[in-house]
């Protein structure tokens, strides 16, 4: 947890919080508002979605309105993890997350509200990446990680490998992820990862992303049940979601950008549409993306073997290049381990 931040634990209802080194606070994570689950922790502040309040990490007091009460305080206890005594795993400088990111991310782009042309003053910008971990990283039993959780704020990086996976399943975060407008980044094979974006799309898209929304929607709802209001934030996030499952299956073309729906789905975010409203457009999302889903333009699955060739080539160039991660597999080899009776 990072100092002058906090973690939101939705099944229990609390938010934990770093004010200063060593000091957390725990705080009720239902708004005062309007009763609304908070939904991040940034700036020092925790955040509700629904209608812009704000508290202060280190009392819960307010900090901006609507809301007028504070958070209430939770009792938590901070336990220690005595040590074993024994040293870490090795890990060789390669593995450090810091250091595949660093130096072998191979695309990078700008993600969340940014990128779906939806941003106000206050967005975080949320970045996103993929990288290449060297091929001899995984000769060892000790595997490269699949993912990376920063080593920045609002950032997240998947392997080439497991990016490629979740695409051909036609994931909704990763295809949207290749089709960012905001690219940062892109070396040759991230250009050519982006060039394979039509290999990833397939019909599959409208089970992926209906199945998703309709998850969403469940939430939304038990939240009206629980609190009177949903999260409207994640409602217009839905309705985007759904709007462009719905035109990427009537074109073959994922666009990420709102354009002219920016001010209707921002109108949502600031709770200006009934529930009922809401629940309408939705309905009328799903039905039109289920016609479009019968005479779509996209192949039925994916291209599987063409991105399978780009991945077996990424790993071969890889595998080529000379390196200091590779020192596991040249002192092998200097020691006579590979190929003595």
């Amino acid at each position: 947890m990072p100092v002058g931040g906090g973690r939101i634990l939705r099944d229990e209802k609390i938010v934990v919080t770093q004010p200063e080194v060593g000091e957390f606070k725990a705080f009720s994570a239902i708004c005062t508002h309007q009763h609304c689950l908070v939904s991040e922790v940034k700036d020092r502040t925790i955040d509700c979605p629904c209608h812009g309040s704000r508290f202060r990490i280190t009392d819960g007091s307010v900090a901006h309105g609507p809301a007028t009460r504070p958070l209430p305080e939770e009792r938590i206890a901070v336990e220690e993890i005595p040590s074993t005594g024994r040293d870490p795993p090795r890990t060789l400088p390669g593995m450090r997350p810091e250091t595949l990111v660093r130096d072998h991310t191979i695309y990078a782009c700008v993600m969340g509200s940014r990128a779906f042309g939806l941003a106000t003053e206050d967005s975080d910008t949320d970045r996103r990446g993929v990288f290449l971990a060297p091929t001899a990283l995984f000769w060892r039993f000790e595997k490269p990680p699949t993912h990376i959780e920063g080593p920045a704020a609002e950032q997240f990086g998947w392997e080439l490998e497991r990016f490629c996976e979740l695409a051909l399943r036609a994931n909704p975060n990763i295809l949207e992820c290749l089709h960012s407008p905001l690219v940062e980044y892109a070396d040759a094979t991230g250009r050519e990862l982006l060039s394979l974006r039509e290999a990833f799309l397939s019909r599959r898209v409208h089970g992926t992303f209906v199945r998703y929304a309709h998850g969403q929607r469940r939430k939304l709802e038990a939240d009206v049940r629980a609190h009177g209001a949903p999260r409207w934030k994640h409602a217009m996030h839905l309705l985007r979601l759904l709007t462009s499952a719905r035109d990427l299956l009537r074109t073959g073309t994922l666009t990420i950008d709102v354009g002219e729906d920016r001010e209707p789905l921002l109108a949502v975010k600031r709770g200006e549409v009934p529930w009922s409203g809401f629940e309408a457009r939705m309905t009328r999302l799903e039905r039109e993306a289920e016609e479009a889903a019968h005479h779509s333009p996209l192949p039925a699955e994916p291209d599987r073997r063409r991105v399978e060739d780009f991945l077996i080539r990424a790993r071969r160039a890889s595998a080529l290049e000379a390196g200091p991660y590779d020192e596991v597999v040249q002192g092998v080899v200097r020691d006579g381990g590979v190929g003595q009776a």
